[in-house]
């Protein structure tokens, strides 16, 4: 301890016959600290650079596209998102995200008997080209289709009724029916759309709004469009009388059963002086089947007729208004 002690007390007084400048100065060439300095610079900006060029990986979940022709469409797929890992150096995949990434499988001549596997592809998009891609799934299952189109009608889905003042009228759809195409084993199975809940609460008039169409349970369809127009007529009270009536069916077929799935239907009378009180018995309501005869039913299957205009008439000198609803869906099925 004594000699270390000796020794530090003797390179004290040595430079403190210098200057303070000159001190470091001899310092730092006796213990060589410049080099020191430089080498362990260039150590941490070369750990730095490393690090930067280090090969790494980020994993990414990506939804899956179908590129297919027109004529094709696809009725399931075995996922509708993968994996996809992403190597690189960390300074590139610092700048690569999810929007930076596509995967989609590529069906050229498809394969119409049933599910088949197809190859996936992953494309990188305004990213380094040091940075590859690698799906987690390599092929996927799809079923492939011919493309088929029809028309469905639009039904609106009213959510609550207006104030107990206000009475709501029918809805008027522009347009009343939309066009769908998809997989054929899809689009056969699909009669209608509705709209996404209207509510009624607070309306004091009769308005016009646009309404998106429920799309939940046709994903895998294309629609002509996605919102349509609705005027909803909207009455006072106190100029409306309701009355509710039972409807009858008019020309039905012996051997076929038809199923009404309202019974009763509102009639709205416009109020007047001489009203002394208004019953069913007042007005007759029913649908005629001679619209739309029902053709090649078969046995214990129930098929969809359409929809069949409600008509009402006055046994005295009422004004009715509108009835609600003023058309009705109708199922038959053959005896």
């Amino acid at each position: 301890m004594s000699s270390i002690r000796d020794k530090i007390i003797g390179v004290l007084k040595t430079f403190v016959k210098f200057p303070p400048i000159a001190v470091v100065v001899l310092f730092a060439r006796k213990y060589k600290i410049i080099p020191k300095l430089v080498c362990l610079l260039l150590s941490v900006l070369f750990w730095f650079y490393v690090d930067s060029k280090r090969l790494a990986e980020s994993h990414f979940k990506i939804p899956v596209r179908v590129d297919i022709s027109r004529e094709y469409a696809v009725s399931d797929l075995e996922k509708k998102y993968i994996s996809v890992i992403a190597r690189g150096s960390s300074d590139d995949l610092r700048n690569v995200t999810q929007s930076n990434i596509s995967t989609f499988v590529k069906i050229q001549n498809p394969d119409l008997t049933g599910a088949a596997r197809y190859p996936v592809s992953v494309i990188g998009n305004d990213i380094p080209e040091t940075v590859t891609f690698f799906p987690e799934d390599k092929t996927l299952f799809v079923k492939v289709e011919r493309r088929v189109s029809k028309r469905i009608r639009i039904i609106p889905l009213i959510e609550d009724d207006p104030d107990s003042e206000y009475v709501a009228g029918n809805p008027r759809i522009t347009p009343e029916e939309i066009e769908i195409s998809g997989a054929e084993s899809i689009v056969k199975k699909i009669d209608d759309i509705s709209t996404e809940p209207i509510s009624l609460a607070g309306k004091r008039s009769s308005f016009d709004e646009q309404y998106r169409l429920s799309d939940g349970d046709m994903k895998q369809c294309e629609l002509s469009q996605k919102f349509i127009d609705i005027h909803f007529p909207v009455y006072s009270a106190k100029d409306i009388t309701r009355v509710y009536s039972d409807i009858t069916l008019r020309n039905t077929i012996e051997n076929v059963s038809y199923t009404v799935p309202r019974q009763k239907i509102q009639i709205l009378v416009r109020n007047d002086k001489t009203d002394t009180g208004l019953s069913p018995d007042d007005f007759d309501v029913w649908i005629d089947f001679n619209e739309g005869r029902p053709a090649n039913l078969k046995d214990d299957t129930e098929v969809i007729l359409g929809l069949f205009t409600v008509h009402a008439r006055s046994k005295g000198m009422k004004q009715i208004e509108t009835v609600v609803p003023d058309r009705i869906l109708v199922k038959a099925r053959k005896k």
